[in-house]
């Protein structure tokens, strides 16, 4: 994001971290620097703590031009099942994204800034497993933008899908292509930025949504677990994608094999077809799916439930 903002034309970034960059990390800053003609400045602060937060805006304010926007990326993704959800654990997934967000709104709410952009998820969107938390504090960045709105101050809330580069591993990239939501590239994802903020110059929208989907993949499965009514539209313009449920009367082929088999042969043929499912689903090795266990025993997750 701070690469884009120098290509755009920023003259004067400040990035800010708890940590102080590594030599790599350093590196690349200086790189895109002398490429960009920008000058980067890195301050070591943590935005969890509102005197922190002073501190740096004071830096600022007494070092460098005026201040003209913020950009609010820091976050903790966490992905807990709401069972084993505790107080520490919300307070690590809240402490950057929510208090930071909310510190630096309350510090900034006296100037004249051009932007105040806050990296969101779609997990405040439409949910993920494991990731109460994470939804929740994301959605505060979402009710924090509109909030700005009505005091003047033009925030923008950015609902990301996953990146392809630092956000989600391989396995899971894996899962959630196989639920219709792809993976957006760096320059997809900035492009999407850019497009969101454009769009919410003035009156329009504080919050907007920049992912990469399968809506004929995802739509089935995200329609099973109860309707959405914020998804008819896309629903509508997919007529053929989305199935008619199946009502109980309909004959799937599942219920023609039992139906024609010996009723001794039954249970085995349902065994078997819900071991294959459940392998196909879990990617896990049939062989290794005892005919006892629990399907979230397994690994299953509530979207795996449903598909």
């Amino acid at each position: 994001i701070a690469g884009h903002l120098a290509s755009q034309g920023a003259k004067h970034l400040v990035l800010t971290s708890r940590r102080a960059p590594s030599d790599a990390v350093q590196q690349r800053i200086d790189a895109l620097g002398e490429r960009h003609g920008c000058t980067f400045r890195v301050v070591t602060a943590d935005v969890a703590d509102a005197h922190s937060v002073a501190r740096l805006l004071a830096t600022v304010a007494a070092e460098l031009p005026p201040l003209a926007g913020i950009v609010h990326a820091a976050g903790q993704i966490g992905t807990t099942p709401l069972s084993s959800l505790d107080d520490s654990e919300v307070d690590r997934v809240f402490a950057g994204k929510v208090w930071g967000a909310w510190h630096l709104s309350e510090a900034a709410a006296d100037l004249k800034l051009d932007f105040f952009i806050s990296t969101s998820s779609i997990a405040s969107v439409w949910g993920g497993f494991g990731q109460t938390a994470y939804g929740a504090a994301n959605a505060f960045l979402d009710g924090l933008a509109w909030r700005q709105r009505e005091q003047g101050i033009p925030g923008v809330s950015v609902n990301f899908g996953p990146w392809s580069a630092g956000m989600a591993d391989a396995e899971s990239r894996a899962r959630l292509d196989q639920r219709g939501v792809r993976t957006l590239s760096p320059a997809d994802a900035l492009a999407g930025l850019a497009d969101v903020v454009a769009a919410s110059d003035g009156q329009g929208a504080a919050q907007g949504v920049v992912a990469r989907m399968d809506w004929t993949r995802f739509l089935p499965l995200y329609q099973q677990a109860g309707r959405r009514a914020f998804l008819a539209e896309l629903e509508s313009e997919l007529p053929d994608a989305v199935p008619t449920v199946v009502t109980p009367s309909a004959k799937t082929p599942l219920v023609e094999r039992l139906t024609n088999a010996p009723v001794q042969q039954r249970k085995k043929l349902l065994t078997d077809y819900l071991r294959d499912t459940v392998a196909d689903v879990t990617r896990v090795d049939v062989a290794e799916i005892r005919e006892d266990a629990g399907f979230f025993d397994l690994g299953m997750d509530s979207l795996m439930a449903v598909e």
